[in-house]
């Protein structure tokens, strides 16, 4: 069955339904826009499961979020997959509003120190990494 663009959300969610266990809870955090109309919900109900939801409250985890970065003690590069120039912006934004293959996460690389060059995020993968070793050591407070 081939699916479109548009499938992603709905798809998502059936695997997360699937994938929970009896009486356990999903979390959905995103934009999700009102067109997304179709949620497992008689499928979720038989396993008896709590669902939250709601948009991400970006103003709440984007300043400590920058903060780890900037401090280098989170990587974000591992969930990138694709960077491009500022120059690109348009043309990126376009290629993931429209939900291209390839175009899961992407950052705008900007010229100077720390910058990255564009392409294919060098990491790119499930983010398993991206906090590996520096959220849990010992004496670390975050």
């Amino acid at each position: 069955m081939r699916r479109g663009s548009g499938d992603a959300p709905s798809l998502a969610a059936r695997w997360a339904v699937r994938m929970a266990a009896k009486a356990g809870t999903i979390g959905t955090v995103g934009v999700y826009p009102p067109q997304v109309q179709h949620y497992p919900f008689g499928e979720a109900f038989m396993k008896n499961l709590t669902l939250k939801m709601g948009n991400c409250n970006h103003r709440r985890y984007v300043p400590d979020l920058v903060s780890l970065v900037a401090a280098g003690r989170l990587d974000p590069t591992p969930l990138i997959t694709r960077w491009t120039g500022t120059e690109d912006a348009l043309d990126a934004d376009r290629a993931f509003d429209r939900r291209e293959s390839g175009w899961t996460k992407v950052a705008l690389g900007v010229a100077g120190d720390g910058s990255v060059a564009p392409g294919l995020g060098e990491a790119a993968g499930t983010g398993a990494a991206t906090t590996a070793g520096t959220q849990n050591e010992p004496g670390n407070k975050s």
